[in-house]
Formats: C-alpha cells, structure tokens, sequence
C-alpha cells in the first residue's frame, strides 16, 4: 500500500524504465564500438522512445488514478527498452554497419540522458527524504 502510494502513482516507473533503457542503449554501444572491425558484425539498438510515443498517441498510458487526465488501455510494466540488431547496410566501411563516430556521438547522448534521468530520481528522493524528516 504504501509502495503504491510513495512509488507507483508517481514519475519513478518511468524514471526506472528510462535508467533501464540507457542502460541497456549503453551495453548495446559499447558492443557496436568494441566490433567496429569484426567483419559481417551487425550493430545493436535498443527501441523504447518511439514505442513510448507510439502508446502515447494510440490512446495515452493506462490510468492508474481517478484523478488523472485521460485514459488508454497501454500499462508501462507492458513496456520494455528491446535490444534489436541492425541489418542495414552501410557504405561507412567494407566490414559491416557500424559507423563509430555515429556510435560516440549516440554515446554522449545516452549519457546525458541517463544523467538527466538519474537526476531527477535523486531529486525526487530527497525532496521524500525531507519530507519525512520535517526538513
């Protein structure tokens, strides 16, 4: 009950499923970099964004409350970062699709956006923790 309350009616799932997602963008990139030379290698991504905007315009995400705008039939534990390998071909090089200035730059992308996220969760736990302690 209290879970529910503090957790699930909040932005922390979607914060959890974002940390998640950069994660795994963050193992997928560092597996594309470490075979830039491996011949017929193809690179991995990981979708979520456009999953995620997808259920949003298809009818919004699963109302949890009463009180929320909106309703659509789409529950975030339904959606998932998927790791998905890349069979386009490139004309980058001779040895397979991986482009490695298109990977760093995706890179500091995704470490931005995991900072950011990881931010927000921070900021979110200490605004609960002065809560509690009548700060």
């Amino acid at each position: 009950m209290l879970k529910e309350l503090l957790f699930d009616q909040t932005k922390i799932p979607m914060l959890i499923r974002g940390l998640d997602t950069y994660a795994m963008r963050h193992r997928a990139i560092a597996d594309n970099v470490a075979n830039a030379e491996t011949v017929d290698f193809d690179r991995r991504v990981v979708e979520f964004e456009d999953r995620l905007r997808e259920a949003i315009s298809a009818g919004g995400l699963k109302r949890t409350n009463s009180k929320h705008l909106g309703s659509g039939g789409i529950d975030m534990d339904s959606l998932n970062p998927r790791m998905k390998i890349d069979t386009k071909p490139s004309d980058i090089n001779n040895l397979n699709n991986v482009d490695i200035d298109r990977e760093m730059a995706d890179m500091a992308e995704n470490h931005l956006q995991f900072s950011f996220a990881s931010k927000l969760a921070r900021q979110y736990f200490e605004g609960l923790q002065s809560a509690i302690k009548g700060v």
